[in-house]
Parts: structure tokens; C-alpha cells; sequence
């Protein structure tokens, strides 16, 4: 194996007795790579020992699985140690073993087996429950060593999040937690010259928390109330008949982002099942992510976007654009409205829209938001100017009750209708909620509630 690690990555490699070595850095930190290479040795070390087993590799979703974890993986694992065999999601190990590769995003799949360790990379991104089946998985049997768990990972969330306030803040409680943390700039292959440049150019609360690899509370996010946790949700078969909505910003030098939500026809619920997120893209790509979709009503998009939108409509047929309205606080504000009632469902496979989400910030001056991390935010923005939001007609409440009957009374005395829809009460007539007229439908009244 060809490796030659960083002083903090030495320090990671060098702990063999804490059951749980928590990595947290900076991006590009090199920690998925140490993640990647402490696995590797652990299962070589163990090997040469003479204990055999079953070992577990793991991951918010099976894109991140596919696209970082594997990758890195396979760089450093040596061939005579294995076989990935892509079919099974597994290693076929040397001495007859298995690692097995399973992705967070089915909790249930992370039971009925044992594992003598486990790498779990973005472990920041996992709920509670899946870092808890994992360490079951690692429970040893009598007379066995506990397997040790190696958690790799960007400081995603808040402070309040499980990982920050259930191993972090109480490690020095915990005497069976390594904590290694390091900045970007730690990784001496990272350019120390670009790492100034983002620190000038990208707010300070986020640069903390994404090249200084620290969780931070961060002051002015648009959305506070979006919770990864909650909001996001593994993917899974939507109806076809739902109806979808899109939204789409435009960059170039920035990503354009194209959100597609499905609407749930039977109450207030909108999950963002799809997502187009690419810089330096152009319209032949969008209508390719556009074409794919499902019962597509209509797409609103940026209307400072006209002469693209123009080569989009070329390249579409049969698609319904509609410029959105581009008024930011009214649009932040109904956005709030599905962030705060948790009315939004996010699957986890959208990274990008999630991560921009939780880095979505108002400027200094608190009085718009900041361009960063706003192209996602955004395309649900103008997705949300639309007939997205729900239609449903308003309930009537008890209070205003007598005052919409004692309306449609007087509309009705002053109407052809047969009296026999009326009731004596009191000194007044009544409309009687049972009788089946067209009175409940010309007025769109649910009296009966």
C-alpha cells in the first residue's frame, strides 16, 4: 500500500484501543482517506492475528457509498486481500469473510449480522437510530474484543446535532472515544494559497465549519428549522399520478439547479424526489433531467434566464415553463412555512439541495440572502411561486361559523330555493347541513364539521 499520511492522519492510524475513532476535518482534509486506509490495516492486522470475520462498510446513501467511499477505498486496498463483488454490495475477503457495504438509508438492512469493525464515512449525515443498529452490529460475542468503529466525517448540522452532543462534548466522560480534528489546511497536499482565498471570499460561519472541520452555530440561516434528520427521507416509489412541480435557477460558473417535487394529492406534503445540480451546463442537459420526469405540470424557473429559457424551449416539447415570481421575502417566507411545519420531504440522495439548504445564510446586514449556497434554495423558491403549494379550500372554524351561515342565509332568502331546505329556529331560518343541495357546492362550505 502506497500511503504516506499527514501528521493528524499518523495519530488516527496510530490508536488501536479506542472503540470508537472519531475523525473530523476540514474538506479535503484527507479524513476519508485515513478512514479508508485504517480499515484496510485493521483487516490486514487482524487477519495476520488469526481472527476471522465479518466486517461492515457504511454511508448516508448509496451515491456517497458509490461516488467517494468506494472510490478512496479502492485506491489503497490491495488485491490479494479481496474481491468487490459489485452484485452482492460486498468483499469477498482473502480468508473467506465478507465485508459488507450497506448504505444508511435502510435502516432495517443494518441488522442480522455481526461485523468485527466498521468504517462509517459522513457518519455527520446518519440519524441516531442508524449509528445505533451499526454499534450493535459490532456487540461482541463472550470472550471476543470489541470491534472498533471508525466514524469519518465533515462537521455537518449544528451543534445540537446527536454526533456533537452525544460524543463530542461528552468524550472526555467517554474513555473509549478518539477524537481527531484538523483543519484543510493540515492536509499538506491542500493549497495553503486557495484556503486564504476561500477564507476571504466565503462567510466566516461557514468557512469554520467546512475548512476548519468545527461544528458551528450558525448565526443567520434563512432556514433554521430544516432539520436533516426529520426532513429528509430515503427514497422510495412515488405514485405516478401525483402531480410534479419544478423549479430551476440558472448558472453557469455556478451551478444550475433543477428541484422537482412530487405533491401528495391527499394532504400537505411535498417531497423533493429529484434534483439536476451541475456547473457549466447547458439546456440540452436540462431538458435530458426535464424529459425524465414523471408527470411533469410545469417548470418555474428564473426570469432573468429569458434567452435560455429560450434555447430550453427549443430543445422541449410539450413542457410547461412559466416564468416565477422572483419576490425574495415573500418567496423565503412560504418556504419557511414547509421548513417550520416540516411539511417538505427531502430523499437523501439530494445532497447538494440538502447541504445548500443547511448553508443557506442572510448577508451581514441580515437584509438578503448571501449568493453562496442560495442555487438550490432558490429553484425551491420558484418552484414554490407556482401551483405547487397546496389548493385546499380553507375549514371553517367555529368562530366564523355564524357568521358565513348567517350569510348564506340571506344569499338563499333572496333566491328561488323551495323552502323545504329550511328550518324554523328560534326566530331565524337555519340552512340544515343534511340536506344534500347544491348549496354546499356552489359556496364550497364544509358545514358538517
Amino acid at each position: 500500500m502506497d500511503f504516506t499520511p499527514h501528521d493528524k492522519q499518523c495519530e488516527v492510524l496510530d490508536d488501536n484501543t479506542s472503540k470508537i475513532v472519531l475523525v473530523i476535518a476540514g474538506k479535503r482534509g484527507g479524513k476519508t482517506t485515513i478512514g479508508a486506509v485504517k480499515f484496510i490495516t485493521t483487516i490486514i492486522d487482524n487477519i495476520n492475528k488469526g481472527i476471522h470475520d465479518d466486517y461492515l462498510i457504511s454511508g448516508p446513501t448509496y451515491r456517497l457509498l458509490k461516488n467517494a467511499t468506494l472510490p478512496t477505498l479502492s485506491t489503497y486496498w490491495p488485491s490479494k486481500l479481496g474481491i468487490y463483488k459489485k452484485s452482492d454490495s460486498c468483499i469477498d475477503l482473502c480468508d473467506g469473510k465478507k465485508v459488507f457495504i450497506v448504505s444508511c438509508e435502510d435502516e432495517d438492512k443494518l441488522e442480522g449480522f455481526k461485523a468485527r469493525a466498521c468504517w462509517l464515512d459522513e457518519g455527520g449525515q446518519v440519524s441516531r437510530v442508524a449509528f445505533n443498529k451499526i454499534w450493535q452490529r459490532l456487540t461482541p460475542s463472550a470472550g471476543e474484543a470489541q470491534g472498533q468503529l471508525i466514524i469519518t466525517t465533515t462537521p455537518y448540522g449544528i451543534p445540537s446535532s446527536w454526533l456533537n452532543k452525544d460524543l463530542i462534548e461528552v468524550r472526555d466522560k467517554i474513555d473509549y472515544v478518539g477524537y481527531y480534528n484538523w483543519p484543510t489546511v493540515a492536509n499538506p497536499h491542500m493549497s495553503s494559497v486557495a484556503i486564504e482565498e476561500a477564507k476571504k471570499l466565503m462567510d466566516p460561519r461557514i468557512f469554520q465549519r467546512d475548512y476548519e472541520g468545527l461544528f458551528t452555530n450558525i448565526v443567520g440561516l434563512i432556514y433554521p428549522d430544516f432539520n436533516r434528520v426529520e426532513d429528509t427521507v430515503t427514497p422510495y416509489k412515488i405514485d405516478a399520478t401525483w402531480n410534479r412541480y419544478a423549479g430551476l435557477d440558472y448558472g453557469f460558473s455556478d451551478p444550475t439547479c433543477i428541484v422537482v417535487f412530487a405533491k401528495n394529492p391527499d394532504k400537505e406534503e411535498y417531497i423533493l424526489e429529484d434534483s439536476f445540480y451541475k456547473r457549466q451546463s447547458d439546456p440540452t442537459e436540462w431538458a435530458e433531467f426535464l424529459k425524465k420526469q414523471t408527470n411533469l405540470k410545469e417548470v418555474r424557473y428564473d426570469p432573468s434566464a429569458v434567452a435560455w429559457m429560450e434555447q430550453l424551449r427549443k430543445v422541449t416539447k410539450g413542457i410547461n415553463f412559466q416564468a416565477a415570481d422572483n419576490s425574495v421575502a415573500p418567496g423565503i417566507a412560504a418556504v419557511t412555512n414547509l421548513t417550520k411545519n416540516h411539511l417538505m420531504k427531502i430523499f437523501k440522495t439530494e445532497e447538494e439541495v440538502i447541504l445548500d439548504l443547511e448553508s443557506y445564510i442572510y448577508a451581514d446586514k441580515g437584509d438578503k440572502p448571501n449568493h453562496e449556497n442560495s442555487h438550490a434554495p432558490d429553484a425551491i423558491r420558484y418552484a414554490c411561486s407556482g401551483p405547487l403549494l397546496y389548493q385546499g379550500k380553507p375549514k371553517v372554524t367555529a368562530i366564523d361559523r355564524e357568521d358565513r351561515l348567517e350569510l348564506l342565509r340571506k344569499q338563499f332568502l333572496a333566491s328561488p330555493w323551495e323552502d323545504k331546505h329550511w328550518t324554523k329556529s328560534a326566530d331565524r331560518r337555519d340552512y340544515n347541513p343534511t340536506v344534500k343541495t347544491g348549496a354546499n357546492e356552489k359556496y364550497g362550505l364544509n358545514l358538517g364539521e
